[in-house]
């Protein structure tokens, strides 16, 4: 299930680089239900030592401009929301529907639209375009005992099939699902000159990795689906791997 808000303000919205603590501190005021914020904060749907938090959020979208501190947006500016898991997205809509607006950082800005969008239909093969970078990690022991994180490049073919392992177990631990034997493939459409970029981007102390543009996926629709709804890849809490169809 999938929303997009449209907001407004009649003046710029200010925010740091990056944002994302403030849409994912947003989201979490708007959800409302105690009980649900501190189930998906501390815990969420958990597969053996793993917890995968059933929502994904894109970056801000609209016309905006960077300088040396910040990115400054123009109104209108969209914010999708995504989850599989419809309690959440309930509540979502409730509560937007009683506010007229919201905290962007130090702007208050109104809501002027809320739509629940429709489902596409996965077929064997559709194309994506990334909202919000997908990051693909593995923790790795340096000769000196370190622990050092590897970010996968998307055109490393690790990187496809360690997202399919990624949705397998997202798979059981929301769905309680096995598809561990269900294709799935995905792989970037071009390369720098069709818009593939690596993005940095600083979420607290953490330093993460990331790759924006179009991808092709293909392979078991359920999974498909999966990626559209609870994002593609890793951090997909704070804002990482959110994916729409590509028209």
């Amino acid at each position: 299930m999938r929303l997009k808000i449209i907001m407004n303000s009649d003046k710029s919205i200010p925010l740091p680089k990056y944002y994302q603590h403030i849409l994912q501190a947003v989201i979490y005021e708007l959800i409302g239900d105690p009980t649900v914020k501190e189930f998906l904060h501390n815990q969420g749907f958990l597969w053996e030592k793993r917890s995968f938090k059933p929502l994904s959020f894109s970056w801000l979208q609209g016309r905006y401009e960077v300088n040396r501190t910040q990115i400054v947006f123009y109104s209108p500016v969209a914010l999708y929301l995504s989850s599989p898991w419809e309690r959440l997205i309930r509540l979502l809509l409730e509560n937007l529907f009683k506010r007229d607006g919201i905290q962007l950082g130090k702007t208050q800005v109104s809501i002027s639209d809320v739509e629940m969008l429709p489902d596409p239909v996965f077929e064997k093969q559709t194309f994506i375009r990334t909202l919000s970078p997908i990051t693909m990690y593995s923790t790795l022991t340096a000769p000196d005992g370190r622990k050092v994180t590897h970010y996968y490049d998307a055109r490393d073919p690790q990187f496809s099939e360690l997202l399919r392992r990624n949705l397998v177990k997202k798979a059981l631990a929301f769905h309680n699902l096995n598809l561990s034997d269900a294709p799935f493939s995905i792989w970037p459409v071009g390369g720098e000159k069709d818009g593939l970029r690596q993005h940095t981007i600083r979420y607290k102390s953490l330093i993460i990795k990331g790759w924006m543009g179009v991808f092709g996926m293909e392979g078991d629709a359920r999974l498909q689906k999966i990626a559209y709804d609870m994002g593609l890849g890793g951090k997909n809490g704070i804002g990482m791997g959110f994916i729409t169809v590509n028209d």
